[in-house]
Protein backbone atom coordinates (compact mmCIF):
# COMPACT_ATOMS: atom_id res chain seq x y z
CA UNK A 1 0.00 0.00 0.00
CA UNK A 2 2.86 2.39 0.70
CA UNK A 3 4.30 2.13 -2.80
CA UNK A 4 0.88 2.54 -4.37
CA UNK A 5 -0.46 5.35 -2.17
CA UNK A 6 2.59 7.18 -0.80
CA UNK A 7 5.38 6.70 -3.34
CA UNK A 8 3.15 8.09 -6.08
CA UNK A 9 2.72 11.40 -4.23
CA UNK A 10 4.61 14.12 -6.12
CA UNK A 11 6.42 15.31 -2.97
CA UNK A 12 7.68 11.79 -2.27
CA UNK A 13 8.71 11.27 -5.91
CA UNK A 14 10.71 14.52 -5.84
CA UNK A 15 12.43 13.54 -2.59
CA UNK A 16 13.37 10.13 -4.04
CA UNK A 17 15.37 11.93 -6.75
CA UNK A 18 17.92 12.80 -4.04
CA UNK A 19 18.55 9.14 -3.21
CA UNK A 20 19.82 5.96 -4.77
CA UNK A 21 16.92 3.61 -4.07
CA UNK A 22 17.63 -0.04 -3.32
CA UNK A 23 14.94 -2.58 -2.53
CA UNK A 24 15.68 -5.67 -0.48
CA UNK A 25 13.07 -8.36 -0.84
CA UNK A 26 13.17 -10.98 1.85
CA UNK A 27 10.34 -13.22 0.66
CA UNK A 28 11.95 -14.92 -2.35
CA UNK A 29 11.70 -18.69 -2.65
CA UNK A 30 15.29 -19.50 -3.63
CA UNK A 31 18.60 -19.86 -1.85
CA UNK A 32 18.97 -21.28 1.66
CA UNK A 33 16.10 -23.01 3.40
CA UNK A 34 13.30 -20.71 4.49
CA UNK A 35 14.34 -21.04 8.17
CA UNK A 36 17.92 -20.04 7.39
CA UNK A 37 16.75 -17.20 5.15
CA UNK A 38 14.35 -15.91 7.81
CA UNK A 39 17.08 -15.95 10.44
CA UNK A 40 19.53 -14.17 8.13
CA UNK A 41 16.97 -11.51 7.17
CA UNK A 42 16.01 -10.91 10.80
CA UNK A 43 19.66 -10.45 11.75
CA UNK A 44 20.19 -8.07 8.81
CA UNK A 45 17.18 -5.99 9.83
CA UNK A 46 18.40 -5.89 13.45
CA UNK A 47 21.85 -4.80 12.27
CA UNK A 48 20.52 -1.96 10.11
CA UNK A 49 17.46 -0.90 12.08
CA UNK A 50 16.10 -0.83 15.61
CA UNK A 51 13.11 -2.93 14.57
CA UNK A 52 12.09 -5.85 12.37
CA UNK A 53 8.91 -4.08 11.31
CA UNK A 54 8.24 -4.21 7.57
CA UNK A 55 8.54 -2.30 5.44
CA UNK A 56 11.60 -0.66 6.91
CA UNK A 57 13.41 2.33 5.40
CA UNK A 58 17.11 2.93 5.88
CA UNK A 59 19.33 5.81 4.81
CA UNK A 60 22.96 4.74 4.52
CA UNK A 61 25.91 7.07 4.49
CA UNK A 62 27.47 6.43 1.06
CA UNK A 63 31.04 6.56 2.36
CA UNK A 64 30.87 4.72 5.68
CA UNK A 65 27.90 2.54 4.62
CA UNK A 66 26.48 3.00 8.11
CA UNK A 67 22.78 3.53 8.73
CA UNK A 68 22.24 7.17 9.66
CA UNK A 69 18.44 7.09 9.68
CA UNK A 70 15.85 4.33 9.89
CA UNK A 71 12.10 4.27 10.18
CA UNK A 72 9.27 1.87 9.69
CA UNK A 73 6.01 2.33 7.88
CA UNK A 74 3.20 3.89 9.87
CA UNK A 75 -0.43 4.26 8.86
CA UNK A 76 -0.15 8.06 9.07
CA UNK A 77 2.00 8.01 5.91
CA UNK A 78 -1.09 7.01 3.93
CA UNK A 79 -3.07 10.07 4.94
CA UNK A 80 -0.12 12.47 5.07
CA UNK A 81 2.72 11.56 2.67
CA UNK A 82 4.56 14.69 3.82
CA UNK A 83 5.42 12.78 7.01
CA UNK A 84 7.29 10.28 4.85
CA UNK A 85 9.06 13.10 2.97
CA UNK A 86 10.08 14.63 6.30
CA UNK A 87 11.69 11.31 7.33
CA UNK A 88 13.51 11.11 4.00
CA UNK A 89 14.86 14.63 4.25
CA UNK A 90 15.90 14.13 7.86
CA UNK A 91 17.84 11.07 6.69
CA UNK A 92 19.50 13.11 3.96
CA UNK A 93 20.47 15.75 6.52
CA UNK A 94 21.85 13.04 8.79
CA UNK A 95 24.17 11.96 5.96
CA UNK A 96 25.42 15.53 5.63
CA UNK A 97 25.89 15.82 9.41
CA UNK A 98 27.45 12.36 9.79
Amino acid sequence: QVEKNVFTDERVREAFKKFVVVKLYCDQKYGPSSGERAAFNTELEKTLTPSIQQPQYVVLDPESREAVATWGWVRAHLSDPQLFVDKMLAGLQAVKDF
